[in-house]
This record gives structure tokens, sequence and C-alpha cells, in this order.
């Protein structure tokens, strides 16, 4: 079994903005003591380990960076899912049971305390929604002990943001959310629970917010997407899945004229000519391809960047929008045709661009 102690004290020490000599004095022991436990020369005895992990805010288990060797752990966790994804009453049990075997692993606490919101939410049961937000509180302390990525601070903070919702206490809920808003991750749900509860004044900026990281997101996924289906040479999968990208982007464009939409517009547009070539045809792909230069010239006599060609945008008039493939859609067209690597796509687009049919 081996133990993290010596660099979790110093990683934690200097979390908290302190020197060696400043917990020393905080722990009235010497600097010389600190030194010895962070090079891992010495170990705290049991009430100076109690102490530290007091002052850290952390678990005993996590300040000694103690894992747990059992494979019965993991079999628990997945026994739990089980229940919980046919919303199978054992579960709750199932969870109680963990939590007796394990009270202070960060894994399990985690889970269950899942387990608890959804069954609480679910149900209308208050009692379980607040077990499941105090465990989801116990999870902030053992967090150092967390490897998945997919889970932090801010995450935690949005679940028990969300007990307190369905607690109907809505302030503390949107507060939380709200000091924990990372790069406008829950700008959506913020401005979601706003407008249910009929706060359209300070709902609106959160859900124009949500919707701009909403389509970027979908965009990059739809073209994402395509690029792999391109390169296994599934065009029937890389057509749909622009189509449905296209039909997004042409469905939240407010006006006719030119507008940054326009240039995502056209990026998907150079992607599905290649896809159409092998599925519906050259006529097909001649017809996409003539209709991403017109939208492609007309961005580029007057380039706009910013959010006002966007469907139910308000008040975001500071924001523009900026992408990887170019200034210009003439230049996106370019890369992305490089990116795809398809001869056939770019004979295609040299012919459509040649002086004849110009």
């Amino acid at each position: 079994m081996k133990l993290a102690l010596s660099d979790n004290i110093r990683a934690l020490r200097k979390e908290k903005g302190l020197t060696q000599e400043q917990l020393a004095e905080v722990l009235n022991v010497t600097t010389g003591a600190v030194h010895k436990w962070e090079a891992g020369l010495s170990i705290p005895e049991l009430d100076m380990i109690l102490k530290l992990a007091e002052l850290f805010s952390t678990s005993v288990d996590a300040l000694l960076g103690y894992q747990i060797q059992d494979d019965r752990l993991e079999t628990i966790k997945e026994r739990i899912s089980a229940y919980c994804r046919v919303m199978d009453p054992e579960a709750i049990p199932e969870a109680e049971k963990a939590l007796l075997k394990y009270p202070n692993t960060f894994e399990i606490v985690h889970i269950c305390a899942i387990v608890y919101l959804i069954y609480g939410m679910a149900d209308s049961d208050k009692a379980l929604i607040r077990r499941g937000k105090d465990l989801m509180e116990k999870t902030l302390q053992l967090l150092p002990q967390n490897k998945d990525p997919k889970i932090s601070e801010h995450t935690i903070y949005k679940d028990i943001s969300m007990a307190y919702y369905a607690l109907g206490e809505i302030d503390k809920c949107v507060d939380m959310m709200k000091k924990n808003n990372v790069g406008g991750l829950f700008n959506d749900e913020i401005g979601s629970i706003l407008a249910f509860e009929k706060r359209a004044d300070v709902a609106e900026p959160f859900l124009s917010e949500g919707l701009l990281l909403g389509v970027s997101g979908l965009v990059n996924v739809a073209t994402g997407y395509a690029m792999i289906f391109l390169h296994r040479r599934d065009f029937v999968s890389a057509r749909d899945v622009l189509l449905w990208g296209c039909g997004l982007v042409t469905g939240l464009k407010r006006r006719d004229e030119a507008g940054y939409m326009d240039k995502m517009y056209v990026e998907m547009l150079v992607m599905l000519s290649a896809a159409q070539l092998r599925t519906d045809g050259r006529e097909a792909a001649e017809e996409t391809v003539r209709r991403a230069l017109e939208v492609a010239e007309r961005f580029d006599a007057a380039p706009d960047f910013g959010l006002s060609d966007i469907k139910f945008v308000s008040g975001l008039e500071e924001y523009s929008n900026h992408d990887a493939m170019g200034a210009t859609a003439a230049e996106a067209i370019k890369n992305i045709l490089g990116y795809m690597g398809d001869p056939e796509a770019e004979a295609l687009w040299e012919e459509a661009r040649s002086p004849e049919n110009t």
C-alpha cells in the first residue's frame, strides 16, 4: 500500500497559500518538522494527521492518499448503476450498504449521492433529495481522491444546486450555479430555471449566451463527425449529419443579409458536397458547391462576425464569433478541402470556380 501523505501535505499547504513556516506556526510545531513531513523523512503522529485533515478541510483517507485495492468496489458501482438504469428500487438499499462499507471513498460517496438525487427527484421525496445533497457536499471534502476528469468542483456544485432546485430553494440554486458558471457552462440551465420562475428579464441574457454556446458546440459536433465519416468513406452518415447541421444553422439565421452564420453554413456545405458526390450524384454536389460559393461571396463582400443574424439572441452586441478555418469564407473553403484531402472533391470545386463557370 503506497501513501502519498508527504505530497498531499505539500500540495494542500500551497493550495492554502501557506509557507512551511506559517503551517508550522498554525500547528505549533517546528519548521523542520513540516520540512521532514513534506520530504517524506518522517510521518506526523496520528493526532497531528487529524489536525492536518481538519485544517485542509479534507478527509484522513484523502490526506493519506490511501487507495482501496479491492475489486468489489467496482462491482458495487456497476451494480448500483445497473439498478439506476431501470430505476430499480434496490438501488437505495444497495447505496446504503456501499456507504457503510466505504464511507470515505470518493467514488462510492459520489455515485450514492447521485442515486439519492435521482430517486428523490423522480418521487418528489425531499428526504432522499436532502440525503443526496448532503452526500454530494461530502464529496467536496473527498475530491482529492477523484480520478475522473469529467467530475470537478464545479460539476459537484451544479448537482448540489439542482438539489436545492428540487427542494424549492430557487435562489440558492441559481446563486450556486452563477458562482460556478465557468465558461458559461450552466448558462442554459440558469436561463431555463429563471424562465420557468417567470423572471424573463434576467433569464434572457443567460439563454442567449446558452444558445450561442450550444449552436457553436453542435456545429463542431456536426463537422467533427462529418470529417470522421468522410475519412472512413461512410458518405451516407457524413451527408446525414451535415444536412442536420445545415438545417440547424439555416433554421437559426435571422435575416437574409450576410452574417457569421453564413460562414458556418459554407464550411458545412464544403464537406456536404464531398459526401453528395458519392451518395446523391454529381448534379446534387454541384448545386451544393454553387450555393456555397454564392453564400461565401456574399459574406466576404461584407464580413460580419457579430451575432445579429442569430435568431432569439439579444443583449450580446459586444460578442463576436470566430473560428480557426480562416478569416474569410474563401479561406475556410480552401482549408477544409485541405483537411479532407479528397482529390475528387477538390476537382469539383476547381471546376466550379473556373472562369467559364463564373
